[in-house]
């Protein structure tokens, strides 16, 4: 039996082997992304390439080391030479597998593939047949027993120990300087990442999806105190250049545009938090009037349970899955590019802040930064009133011979501890003060009521602007309306209070009311989605092309409007809804552990998880790829 010190340096051959097969596999992906033409995405990917093989290998190393120091040799051998092969063989595996899908669709392995997949019947209804797998089984079959016979042949070759012996007499030291090293260059390249943020360098963050699994680090705090200036947002405008473009697909096909000769006007109104049942003659009346003159969708869903996923998605008609990638590039929305090409004006306000979520470098990222205001000053309520009167002075200043304009205020008011003026309060029996180390259910209807009075108080302030507009026909007659909410609010009705925590109706249903021109009065029967804003709307702007070359959305002027399935979104989770139950997807970080997996209708848990999987394939392959279609490298 090898001494300790000769399986050590056995186990580390066997690993040097593995290291220059995940080297070899991480070069692929690297080879595949491109190195582009600038300096610095070459080295984070040389950076990268060098040391994530390492950082991949290091937990099977390390546990196959520590298990040679069981007391019992023979079977502490047995249990290191299982472990690394196990941790080499999916590694690689899953590797290889993950290089095949984003080579194929351009997005990397997530939980939903593989949950589709293991599904009984999955392979079949996902195509693949027994031609298909056959091969594959065979070729990881050998791929197993190959990574076997390496580790005990390696376990066995007995000149091991002694040119271990004679060669390496300081091995320990070599493997920590080396440890070190590889510290240091992966550190570098979460630098570089972290820089590359700092100074909004896209060429570099574009990047950050090569592999399955990266190392970033924010630190914009250190550089602020370093003295360091962030570059101004005009800096960074994007230009749509290919360069700056590539890691996207959006749109998925050339558009065709011929801009209107009388372009109209848009006025796009949102309230953070706004539930859809505060849409009443009671809480809402002026809303509720413009909703019997516009486009009423009583049954709409926002794109996320959070205020980041929702807005990205009413503003780019795409999920918020692809926040990342767009964030990444900076690329605004294909709205703000048809605006700027016909001369629009700009009016972007929010009650909050558009740093968190980082909307001045996404949604808004090609606005002015002269034409974005921040209102910081006073109660929530109070900054929505100046906020209105801002807009209200805008409106005044419109000529006939002003340029088109797009106007945008955020509502702060609905958003928790829900503020409002105490003189208008429509509702006296609220809760006088939230606190939120001993608030429980039996203060929900206090704080429902609480909400109510906020969503009474942003109405007010709407309907002001819709009179403002009305007492200028000319202006109103071309100006387009968007009222609606970034996401709901849920008031224990299911178990929890906000936002942002599950996917039950009271969080994700919020209002909308569309106000076009020309347009007949219509309340709509379907249920629609915020990708379903911007589809309604180009058409407007002078887009030919159906939907589907720059949305996951439909139009909701379309008669034959019928979404099957649309996804919401988290921070990190998705939901697939559908008319008969919610599916919480297996995507990215949260996995599938979400404890509440499978929801009817009306949000209660149950059913068979894989008889949905079964029964729902094609959607949730369609859903799959929907999630990811405007990322895709183009070629």
């Amino acid at each position: 039996m090898p001494s300790r010190a000769c399986a050590f340096r056995q186990n580390l051959l066997f690993f040097a082997v593995h290291l220059l097969l995940f080297f070899l596999l991480l070069l692929g992906f690297a080879l595949h992304q491109g190195l582009g033409s600038r300096v610095l995405p070459a080295i984070w990917l040389t950076l990268t390439v060098v040391s994530y093989p390492v950082v991949y290998l290091l937990p099977g190393v390390v546990v196959s080391s520590l298990l040679l120091l069981l007391p019992r040799p023979r079977l502490a051998s047995i249990l290191s030479l299982f472990w690394g092969v196990l941790w080499t063989f999916l590694g690689e595996f899953l590797m290889v597998l993950d290089f095949v899908v984003f080579l194929k669709y351009g997005y990397h392995l997530n939980g939903l593939v593989f949950n589709l997949m293991f599904t009984p019947g999955g392979f079949e209804a996902m195509g693949l047949g027994m031609e298909t797998l056959l091969p594959a089984g065979v070729g990881v079959f050998l791929w197993l027993a190959a990574n076997v016979l390496l580790g005990v042949g390696v376990r066995r070759w007995r000149p091991l120990a002694s040119w271990g012996k004679r060669e390496f007499p300081r091995l320990g030291r070599m493997l920590a300087a080396g440890t070190v090293l590889v510290a240091l260059v992966v550190l570098g390249s979460m630098l570089i990442l972290g820089y590359a943020d700092f100074y909004s360098r896209r060429d570099v963050l574009a990047y950050n999806n090569t592999y399955p699994v990266t190392f970033t680090l924010r630190m914009r705090k250190f550089l602020r105190r370093l003295g360091c200036q962030e570059p101004s947002r005009e800096e960074h405008f994007f230009d749509g250049s290919k360069e700056d473009d590539f890691s996207l697909n959006y749109p998925a096909a050339p558009l065709r545009r011929t801009p209107p000769e009388q372009p109209l006007n848009i006025l796009w109104l949102t309230a953070e938090s706004l539930r859809a049942d505060h849409l009443n003659p009671e809480t809402m009346p002026e809303t509720w009037a413009l909703a019997q003159k516009g486009l009423w969708a009583p049954q709409h869903y926002s794109g996320g349970h959070g205020t980041r996923p929702a807005m990205f998605s009413m503003f780019y008609g795409i999920y918020g899955t692809n926040w990342g990638p767009f964030f990444n590039a900076r690329r605004p929305p294909l709205l703000f590019d048809w605006l700027q090409e016909d001369g629009y004006d700009f009016l972007v306000q929010t009650s909050a802040r558009f740093t968190y979520p980082e909307f001045d470098q996404t949604i808004f990222a090609s606005v002015p930064s002269s034409c974005m205001k921040e209102i910081k000053d006073n109660d929530p309520w109070r900054r929505d009133v100046i906020g209105t009167d801002r807009i209200l002075a805008f409106l005044q200043e419109r000529t006939q011979e002003s340029p088109p304009f797009f106007a945008f205020h955020f509502f702060e008011s609905t958003h928790a501890p829900y503020t409002f003026d105490e003189s208008q309060a429509l509702r006296s029996d609220y809760i006088q003060e939230i606190n939120y180390a001993t608030v429980s259910v039996k203060d929900a209807p206090g704080i429902y009521n609480r909400q109510v009075n906020a969503a009474h108080h942003v109405d007010r302030q709407i309907g002001r602007i819709l009179a403002a507009l009305q007492a200028n026909p000319a202006l109103a007659a071309r100006t387009i309306v968007v009222v609606t909410g970034d996401h709901g609010e849920e008031f224990y009705e299911k178990g929890h209070l906000g936002h942002n925590s599950t996917f039950v109706e009271e969080q994700i249903r919020t209002p909308l009311v569309m106000f076009l021109p020309g347009v007949p009065p219509r309340k709509l029967l379907h249920r629609s989605h915020h990708t379903d804003i911007l589809p309604t709307l180009a058409p407007f702007f002078g887009v030919e092309n159906t939907p589907g070359d720059f949305s996951v959305g439909k139009s909701l002027l379309d008669e034959t409007y019928d979404r099957e399935f649309f996804i919401v979104s988290g921070w990190k989770l998705e939901a697939f809804v559908c008319p008969q139950f919610k599916y919480i997807l297996p995507v990215g970080a949260g996995r599938k552990y979400y404890g509440r997996n499978l929801l009817d209708a009306s949000d209660r848990p149950g059913g068979d998880e894989n008889a949905i999987l079964r029964s729902h394939f094609a959607q949730f392959i369609q859903a799959n790829q929907d999630m990811y279609r405007f990322v895709r490298k183009k070629k």
